[in-house]
């Protein structure tokens, strides 16, 4: 289901170095455990498993003039795309080509590997690394992360082992017994 994709599309108009765009993308998947992860199931219980490395292919097409109906249906096509949280990965970049220096980038993560906060994070990491690689700057030095979500997951799962799991299911029981749906 695309139910949990959280897309987003950023309009980059001037040159654009694709191999730069490229490597600031790796950059962040390196560094981000979330987007390097993908969640496998043995004899019905889920777990996350961490990837060493992953490959975030960065998918061109030009597009030219598409306006309309045929530009909204290429970013429904792109958003409504579902994830294989098995397999991974869980980051999807489309790059479109308008015009010789206008360009549309899609990117699309599953909710499961970001959220709304975690996305301008990363936008903003990647903004720095590109910008460093195009202008021949060093790489900005980014302080290395000392808590992974795998971390924050660990300490939130001692958070409920120590008794508040019972009130909190509790609770989201009787706040759903009456209206549990996909959220649109």
């Amino acid at each position: 289901s695309a139910a949990y994709n959280t897309p987003m599309a950023v309009r980059i108009n001037g040159a654009l170095d694709k191999q730069a765009l490229q490597a600031a993308f790796d950059a962040l998947v390196a560094r981000h455990e979330s987007l390097r992860t993908v969640f496998v199931e043995e004899q019905g219980v889920p777990y996350l498993k961490v990837l060493p490395s992953a490959q975030v292919t960065l998918t061109e097409a030009f597009i030219g003039a598409l306006h309309g109906k045929a530009l909204e249906q290429r970013l429904q096509e792109h958003t409504q795309q579902p994830f294989d949280l098995a397999t991974g990965p869980l980051l999807r970049l489309d790059l479109l080509q308008v015009g010789p220096q206008e360009h549309l980038l899609l990117l699309n993560l599953h909710h499961i590997a970001s959220d709304g906060w975690s996305m301008s994070v990363m936008v903003r990491e990647c903004i720095a690394s590109y910008n460093a690689r195009v202008s021949g700057q060093p790489l900005p030095a980014l302080a290395p992360l000392t808590v992974q979500y795998a971390d924050y997951a660990t300490w939130q799962r001692e958070r409920l082992d120590e008794g508040q799991m019972h009130a909190q299911l509790g609770y989201w029981r009787a706040q759903l017994e009456d209206d549990f749906s996909v959220l649109e």
